[in-house]
């Protein structure tokens, strides 16, 4: 599928010539839209979108600059491109700070805005399989049945996914912020919990506070993420509530126990029995 070029200029001579070179660059599959002023160009932007936006400095009805904020609100992962005939380093340096992302001057040859534009379209192309990549991992962490929490480096929750806050009955987003550990993690674990937190890499059990103020026993396995630095970032848990297994397990071992104990009644009765038989037959 063509990629789709924007050209706001209101020299129709130059935006024709745009167009050309660009629809007939081997490098470049595009499909370029011309709009002779800011307004039209910001229509066409809303009605079609664009992956990357030409946009003349100077313009009847606006500047380029001023043309970058509703742009990118019509086509939030679409590039500018802004192109002038003159110049300066302040006139650049706006432009980069206002988010456009390249400064073109009108004398270009024309490889150098095929160069342009194709670095443009792969940063879009980058942004949209990061998104695609977001979508995925939000829709995971909200449809898995286990408990998901992130923790920032002090310990606050970046992240609670839909089991999680149902378990604990506040919404993911009035949780964010809150310390996990001294709001749903029982007292007498908390210190054990905190540790596994800064050696992010360990398993534990630990009692988590439900909404009814009851106490689950939940099984974490503790993840960390670090930044570019290398310093951490996030430390990821996920859970699996095992409460009920051990309440089974704890009846399992009380019917043991108690297996053992009849069985030893049972042993000292025998024994009480026979010497009195004993004493009978003598």
């Amino acid at each position: 599928m063509a990629a789709r070029v924007l050209v706001i200029d209101d020299n129709l001579d130059l935006a024709t010539n745009l167009a050309d070179i660009l629809e007939g660059a081997r490098e470049l599959e595009v499909s370029v839209t011309c709009a002779p002023e800011g307004q039209s160009g910001v229509l066409a932007a809303t009605r079609e979108g664009f992956d990357v936006a030409i946009v003349d400095v100077k313009l009847p009805d606006a500047t380029g600059v001023d043309l970058i904020r509703p742009l990118r609100a019509a086509s939030p992962l679409g590039e500018i491109i802004l192109i002038t005939g003159f110049a300066t380093v302040d006139t650049a340096i706006s432009a980069l700070r206002a988010g456009a992302f390249a400064f073109v001057l009108k004398s270009f040859r024309p490889e150098e805005l095929i160069s342009t534009v194709e670095q443009a379209l792969a940063k879009v192309a980058l942004k949209r399989e990061r998104e695609e990549l977001e979508r995925r991992y939000r829709a995971l962490v909200e449809a898995a049945d286990v408990l998901i929490v992130a923790l920032d480096r002090e310990g606050k929750v970046a992240l609670f996914n839909p089991r999680v806050a149902d378990l604990a009955s506040v919404s993911a987003s009035a949780a964010i912020g809150e310390p996990f550990v001294q709001r749903y993690i029982v007292p007498e674990d908390r210190d054990r919990f905190e540790q596994a937190v800064a050696r992010a890499g360990a398993e534990l059990e630990a009692g988590f506070v439900d909404k009814e103020g009851g106490i689950r026993r939940i099984r974490w396995h503790l993840s960390s993420v670090r930044d570019a630095r290398g310093e951490l970032d996030l430390v990821y848990g996920i859970g699996i509530d095992v409460t009920e297994r051990r309440a089974l397990e704890r009846r399992a071992a009380d019917a043991e126990a108690l297996s053992a104990m009849g069985s030893l009644a049972l042993g000292l009765a025998h024994e009480v029995r026979n010497p009195l038989n004993a004493a009978v037959l003598q």
